[in-house]
């Protein structure tokens, strides 16, 4: 299972420049589709799928991502991110289902 502790680090990693965003993606993608995402809290898991579809329109290619307006590339992403880092911090991720603050 992956903890939300586990995705709060990797968005603190790819924050740092320490990894891709494609990496981070992957994370939260594997957290939905192995299903950890239905041990969280519901409001959790609903912000965590929320920002997974919204990640997935990342594109890191620059010639992929001008197939559609609606794909961003890693400008967009950091504020995505940002913006999903200040999400996390509203829970209380030390407790296993991860409840709001």
């Amino acid at each position: 299972m992956i903890k939300p502790r586990q995705i709060k680090m990797k968005v603190q990693e790819y924050l740092d420049n320490n990894i891709p965003g494609d990496d981070l993606i992957r994370c939260i993608d594997d957290a939905v589709f192995t299903d950890s995402v239905y041990e969280y809290s519901d409001c959790l898991r609903d912000m965590i799928l929320r920002y997974q579809d919204i990640l997935a329109l990342y594109v890191s290619d620059p010639i992929k991502r001008s197939e559609s307006s609606a794909y961003y590339g890693p400008e967009k992403l950091r504020v995505v991110v940002t913006d999903f880092r200040k999400e996390l911090d509203t829970f209380d991720l030390s407790a296993e289902g991860a409840k709001a603050r």
